[in-house]
């Protein structure tokens, strides 16, 4: 096999026969199987936190199993698998050029970004089911009034044209 070329990806020369290559060294390829590794062993750690749980509050292993399973079916959706590859193949030419190490974490922290935006919503709708609960959702609604206004800039200082203050203190519940 003839020594690779500068588009070639990820062959390096084996310290064994001369002019033989190998697709990848031995070092990234442990490298590769301790984050395997690494990932199943969390995924078991997770499955039987689950397990716990559900055994103290059954109610919750239904939504659970359903949330882990949807969760490894969206892992495999073709958007994630072309970001992922995107940006792998990226770094992976840069660190050819630069002569660093290959990128083996992006998919893993793809991943964990992803994920805590998922979370984030989730807390936030959490929180807000909890305040219709408990007032009847006026705080929603004082929260929710004030979030959008802010976003759609009529508040603060830089209030847009038409707003006065007397919209102002009825969005934000002002006395007037």
């Amino acid at each position: 096999m003839p020594p690779p070329s500068e588009t070639t990806s990820l062959l390096v020369k084996d310290g064994g026969a001369a002019g033989k290559y190998e697709l990848i060294s031995k070092k990234i390829k442990i490298k590769a199987i301790l984050y395997v590794t690494l990932l199943i062993a969390v995924n078991l750690g997770l499955l039987s936190l689950l397990a716990i749980v559900g055994r103290r509050f059954p109610q919750f292993t239904g939504p659970g199993m359903l949330s882990y399973t949807f969760g490894l079916r969206h892992a495999v959706d073709a958007d994630h698998i072309c970001a992922i590859d995107n940006v792998t193949r990226k770094l992976l030419n840069d660190s050819q050029k630069t002569r660093t190490e290959p990128p083996l974490l992006v998919g893993l922290f793809f991943s964990l970004g992803h994920s805590t935006v998922v979370f984030l919503l989730c807390a936030a709708t959490a929180l807000g089911s909890k305040m219709l609960d408990e007032d009847g959702g006026e705080s929603l609604k004082n929260v929710g009034g004030a979030i959008g206004t802010t976003v759609s800039g009529g508040g603060g200082e830089g209030r847009s044209e038409g707003w006065s203050e007397a919209t102002t203190k009825a969005v934000y519940r002002l006395p007037t």
